[in-house]
């Protein structure tokens, strides 16, 4: 719980004043306060909550992590240096007076406009998305809030504004790198799987120009099996020569090439010109262990769209995944003429092969060797169960006496390393003669990373993001489990509702940083407070639910609720400060307060109101209508 302020505290540059959070006088600092003392006068509005000296509140005002704005009569008449950078202003000072509407974009106008007359009249409005347009001209996502206010002795709107611009992209960047990695775990149709690629790129950065050159296995010579240019036709194939593109197979390194260094490369004699001049020319090896063998390129020939230093980067990744792909389809190809060319290939292919006969490794190459940290040596006198999780091994493919054509697909493995970890392998096997007898040739494609991702995503969408407590959607679904035993027990179970008391002003007041770090802080102390068996969960806000089967009888609720309701005695302590927190406590109990899940959520639900308009800090039972 937040102590209403009274009188004067410094806030980037502006001093507030009033008296509890449901309004206050802002006016710009006139200097330093000569006695602080006497400026601010902190009062607790709980007499459970410790008092707060000046410096305290200072340190915990200065917690606010977000931009804010304050704007009257539609204009801006105050920004701190956060905000400023965040419109993209050098001088915040150019920005007073300037309309709001102005770094606005006009998708999201009139529904700002609608905002801005509500807070104007009074009204306080939680966070919203919207998308602004900065000093720039680049578009912006921020969340923003808003509170009426005063300004100068004149009634004013503050909006407290959050980036949303890295978290959108980083989003967009982790689905596309998933997509990327699901097309590269198996062996596509090459033009299909090169055409999608460009695609997911194109959702990353701008990639309209787009094109993978491939060096000639005889020759200097280098051809393109995908090419999409605004300028030139696919060259076909030619000499590598001095081209951008054999520079980066000669030196295996990513090149960026704006305007000014090409003319200096030209200039020395480095390159030639090839093709119609790029503005940027963006290039990343294609590697098959340390030989390159290609190289994936992007264009642009308009100033409107430049590469740097990040799009290197996320183009090197990609082209990671294709030269797997590639390299992947040529093994394939090298298998089925000649065992042979196999051991030459094997040894070069990044992907881990091996040979098995009657279970035991006869051959595995440099990446297999890699994958699981064993010497070739130590290999070699092991067998492929010895390799193998215990859980796994049934389904190990050790038929090498009926060669078949057709290769088949043994599904993923978990093997165990050198170093006592564990890597997932998709393994994919054939047949062959080895040495004049039959066995087994598997190559193994490292899986795990993808798993990786997969279980994010699953637990993106069973998990609460921030405290890392179960969301509705789990809660929801182990209610419903718990209560179809129940039913065949014939056992009691109890659905807790939480809601913490007056939490919208720790956000108003102190920002939403300080309210995240306290809902992580009461998932902990909720999870502390019960059985290893029982579910807490976040549903969102400041409400959190919890599951207790076999709890029933009232003195068991009782000594429950009181257990929850005691873990907010101890004071929050967030970056040095402490804040008193209460809580409101609902319950309902099966099957009298319900039959189902739901049912048992709404009257947890209704008690916990009651439990508010009843004092708060306080819980209560629910009762049925009568």
């Amino acid at each position: 719980m937040l102590a209403p302020v009274r009188g004067w505290a410094i806030l980037d540059g502006v001093a507030y004043s009033g008296e509890g959070h449901d309004e206050v006088e802002v006016r710009p600092a006139a200097g330093t306060v000569k006695d602080p003392a006497a400026e601010l006068d902190v009062r607790a509005a709980d007499a459970r909550a410790p008092g707060e000296s000046e410096e305290r509140y200072r340190q915990l005002v200065e917690l606010v992590p977000d931009a804010v704005a304050i704007h009257a009569g539609g204009r801006l008449v105050f920004v701190n240096e956060a905000a400023a950078r965040l419109l993209g202003a050098g001088d915040r000072a150019a920005l007073l007076g300037r309309p709001v509407l102005d770094f606005v974009h006009p998708s999201s106008r009139d529904a700002v406009a609608a905002r801005m007359r509500r807070a104007a009249g009074g009204e306080r409005l939680p966070p919203m998305e919207e998308l602004l347009v900065r000093a720039d001209g680049g578009a912006l996502a921020v969340e923003a809030s808003a509170a009426p206010c005063r300004f100068e002795g004149r009634p004013a709107v503050m909006v407290a504004l959050r980036d949303l611009t890295a978290t959108r992209r980083t989003e967009r960047i982790q689905s596309a790198l998933f997509r990327i990695a699901e097309l590269t775990s198996v062996q596509p149709d090459m033009a299909a799987f090169y055409a999608s690629i460009h695609a997911i790129v194109s959702e990353l950065m701008y990639a309209h120009n787009f094109y993978i050159a491939l060096r000639d296995e005889e020759g200097g010579t280098i051809h393109f099996p995908y090419f999409a240019d605004a300028v030139d036709p696919n060259p076909g194939r030619i000499d590598a020569g001095k081209t951008l593109t054999g520079w980066v197979l000669r030196t295996g390194r990513p090149m960026l090439v704006p305007p000014e260094v090409f003319q200096e490369m030209v200039d020395r004699g480095d390159i030639e010109l090839v093709g119609s001049p790029s503005l940027d020319w963006l290039g990343v090896p294609l590697r098959r262990g340390d030989e390159v063998f290609g190289v994936l390129v992007v264009q642009s020939y308009t100033e409107r769209r430049r590469y740097g230093a990040a799009d290197c980067d996320l183009l090197t990744f990609v082209s990671q995944h294709v030269a797997s792909a590639i390299d992947r389809k040529r093994a394939a190809d090298a298998l089925r003429e000649s065992e042979a060319k196999f051991r030459t290939l094997a040894e070069t292919t990044p992907v881990a092969t091996f040979i098995a006969q009657g279970g035991a490794l006869r051959y595995v190459n440099a990446a297999m060797e890699a994958l699981t940290g064993y010497r070739r040596d130590e290999l070699l006198r092991m067998s492929l169960a010895d390799l193998v999780h215990p859980a796994h091994r049934e389904r190990l493919p050790l038929n090498d006496l009926a060669p078949v054509e057709a290769a088949s697909d043994g599904g993923e493995i978990l093997f165990t390393c050198k170093d006592g970890g564990g890597r997932w392998l998709a393994l994919s096997t054939g047949y062959l003669e080895y040495e004049g007898r039959p066995a087994l040739l598997v190559s193994a494609f490292d899986t795990t990373e993808r798993r990786r991702v997969e279980e994010q995503v699953r637990d993106l969408a069973f998990q609460d993001p921030l405290t890392g407590l179960p969301n509705r959607r789990l809660f929801v679904d182990r209610l419903q489990l718990a209560v179809a035993q129940a039913h065949r027990t014939v056992q009691p179970l109890a659905v807790f509702f939480l809601d913490l008391d007056r939490f919208k002003s720790i956000n108003d007041t102190l920002g939403h940083g300080v309210g995240d770090q306290i809902l992580i802080e009461v998932g902990r102390r909720l999870r502390e407070s019960v059985r290893e068996g029982d579910t807490v969960a976040r549903l969102g806000g400041d409400e959190f639910i919890l599951l207790l089967p076999g709890v029933g009888r009232p003195e068991d609720v009782n000594a429950v609720a009181g257990k929850l309701l005691e873990g907010f005695r101890a004071p929050f302590l967030v970056a040095g400060s402490e804040l008193a927190v209460t809580a409101s406590l609902g319950v309902s109990v099966f099957p009298g307060d319900g039959g189902g899940g739901e049912a048992l959520l709404r009257s947890a639900d209704t008690a916990m109101y009651r439990a508010k308009q009843e004092g708060r800090a306080t819980w209560r039972l629910h009762k049925p209508a009568a």
